[in-house]
C-alpha cells in the first residue's frame, strides 16, 4: 500500500467497461509521445476458439470471457484512457477493445511492459486469463498457453493457474514466472512454469518454457513439495523445502533448474506463498496476528541464519462486533495487520484495516510508521480516510469511490461524459503512470 504515491492520482469511472466516449476538456494536457501504432478497427465477434487456444469473446455475452465458471466478473472489452492528473484531460490510446486481463499483476523492471490478470473460479481465485500491454510500443498480447506434452493436463485447458500461488511475476522484460513448483503432469519431477515474450516487430507472443527442477532429495528422489517466489536480490527463485524430516530454503537457478544454494530453514516455517512480506538483505519480515493475546506482531526471520526475531508488537483492535458465545476470536473479528514497505532509512510502515487485505477497496485504514530506534510498542494510529481529490464542480466532475491496484480506496474525480447511472458502477484499472506524468487506465 503507497498511499502517499496515490494522493496526486485523478481517476475516471465508466458506465460500463469501454462503452464511453472519452470527454472533451477545456484544458488539454501536455502532448505526450505518441505511441508507435494505433489500434485497428473492432474485430467481428468469433466463436470461442478450441480449448488449447487462449480465451475468447464469448459471442452471445459480449465482453465476457467464454468458458468461465464459478464466481466470475465480466466486462472484458475495455479501452485504454491516458489522464492527465492535474487538469483531468483525458486522451484515448486504444478503442473498445477485447483484454483477456485488465487488472495489474506485475510490471517489467523497465515499467514498459505491463502484465495484466482476470480471474476466474469460487470461492477463491483457480485460473486466470493473461495479457501484455507494452506502453512504449504500444502493443497487446491476449496471451496463451503451449500445450506441450507432458505439461499441458491442467484443470484449465486454455487457462493459467492461479489457485495457491503468488501468481505470475516479471524477472526480466522478456520472461513471466508462475510462481508455485509444479508436478501434476510430472508426479515427483517438479517444475517450474514459465513464459518468454518475443516481438517480431509485428505482434508481441508468449511461448511456455517448463523449468524441471533438480530435487533437494538428492540420487534417491522421491516426492517433495515447496512453495516458492521470486527472489529479485538474489535473481533466484527461493523455494521453502516442506515435509517429513525436511524443512530447508533451496534456492534454483531460473535458466538451468539447478540448485544454487540450500539453508536450514526449521525456524522459518513461513507460508511464503501467503504472507504479505518485505525481503531486504536476506531478511524476510512480516507481521504476525495473534488473536488469542490480541496483538500482532513485527517478525524478522533471516534466511541465511535460520534465525527468527519478534521486533516489536502491539495491540490489535477489534471490528466492533462481539465474537459469539463459544465462537474463537479470529479473522473477521479483529483489524488485519501488514508490512507495507521497509523506508530507506530503516522505519517500518505497517498497516491495518478491518477486513481482509487484497484487491477489494476499503474506505479507511490505520497506519504506524515504527523506528527500531526508538523502540517500544507499535502504536497504530487512529483511522484514516480514503484519500479524497478537490471537484471541480463547474465542470459536471463529481466524486466516486473507487479501487487502486494494491487495495486502497480513493474517492476520485469523474467527468460527467464517464458517470455511472448508479454508485456501483465498474471502477477503471489502473494501470501505470507515462513519462509525460498521465495516468494510464483500463475502463
Amino acid at each position: 500500500m503507497k498511499i502517499n504515491r496515490l494522493l496526486p492520482l485523478l481517476l475516471a469511472l465508466c458506465l460500463a467497461a469501454g462503452c464511453a466516449a472519452a470527454p472533451e476538456s477545456s484544458s488539454p494536457a501536455a502532448a505526450p509521445e505518441p505511441p508507435e501504432s494505433v489500434s485497428q478497427p473492432e474485430p467481428e465477434p468469433e466463436d470461442p476458439a478450441p480449448e488449447s487456444a487462449l480465451p475468447q469473446e464469448a459471442p452471445e455475452r459480449p465482453g465476457d470471457l467464454a468458458g468461465t465458471s464459478g464466481y466470475y466478473y465480466g466486462g472484458h472489452r475495455l479501452t485504454l484512457y491516458a489522464m492527465e492528473p492535474e487538469t483531468g484531460a483525458i486522451r484515448t490510446v486504444r478503442e473498445n477493445e477485447f483484454w483477456n486481463g485488465r487488472e495489474l499483476e506485475s510490471a517489467s523492471p523497465s515499467g514498459n511492459r505491463l502484465l495484466l490478470s482476470s480471474w476466474d473460479g469460487a470461492p477463491s481465485p483457480e485460473a486466470v486469463a493473461l495479457s501484455v500491454y507494452d506502453i512504449k510500443r504500444d502493443r497487446l498480447a491476449n496471451l496463451s498457453r503451449t500445450m506441450e506434452a507432458p505439461y499441458g493436463s491442467w484443470d484449465q485447458a486454455h487457462w493459467f493457474p492461479v489457485k495457491w500461488s503468488r501468481g505470475y511475476c516479471f524477472v526480466d522484460e522478456d520472461t513471466v514466472l508462475y510462481q508455485a513448483v509444479c508436478d501434476t503432469e510430472t508426479p515427483g519431477n517438479n517444475h517450474l512454469h514459465l513464459y518468454d515474450l518475443q516481438d517480431n516487430g509485428k505482434e508481441l507472443s508468449a511461448t511456455a518454457r517448463f523449468l524441471e527442477l533438480e530435487s533437494p532429495l538428492g540420487v534417491e528422489g522421491g516426492q517433495w513439495s515447496a512453495d516458492c517466489i521470486w527472489w529479485e536480490e538474489e535473481k533466484a527463485v527461493l523455494g521453502h523445502l516442506s515435509g517429513e524430516g525436511e524443512s530447508d530454503w533451496i534456492t534454483w537457478d531460473l535458466e538451468t533448474g539447478r540448485i544454487l544454494s540450500r539453508r536450514p530453514g526449521k525456524n522459518g516455517d513461513i507460508p511464503i506463498a501467503a504472507y504479505p512480506y518485505q525481503i531486504r538483505e536476506g531478511v524476510l519480515y512480516y507481521t504476525e496476528d495473534d488473536w488469542e493475546q490480541e496483538v500482532f506482531r513485527l517478525m524478522a526471520y533471516d534466511i541465511n541464519g535460520d534465525k527468527l526475531t519478534s521486533l516489536a508488537s502491539g495491540p490489535l483492535a477489534l471490528t466492533g462486533d462481539p465474537v459469539p458465545p463459544g465462537e474463537e476470536k479470529g479473522r473477521g473479528y479483529f483489524e488485519d495487520t501488514w508490512l507495507d514497505k521497509l523506508g530507506e532509512d530503516g522505519t517500518f510502515v505497517i498497516r491495518s484495516v478491518m477486513e481482509p487485505r487484497g484487491k477489494r477497496a476499503f474506505e479507511s485504514y490505520r497506519e504506524a510508521i515504527w523506528d527500531p530506534a526508538d523502540g517500544g510498542e507499535i502504536l497504530l494510529g487512529e483511522p484514516q480516510s480514503a484519500p479524497a481529490f478537490p471537484v471541480d464542480a463547474s465542470r459536471g466532475y463529481t466524486p466516486y469511490f473507487a479501487a487502486a491496484p494494491d487495495g486502497t480506496g480513493l474517492y476520485l474525480p469523474l467527468p460527467k461524459e464517464l458517470q455511472p447511472e448508479d454508485r456501483y458502477g465498474r471502477p477503471p484499472y489502473l494501470l501505470s503512470f507515462l513519462p509525460s506524468g498521465e495516468i494510464l487506465f483500463l475502463a
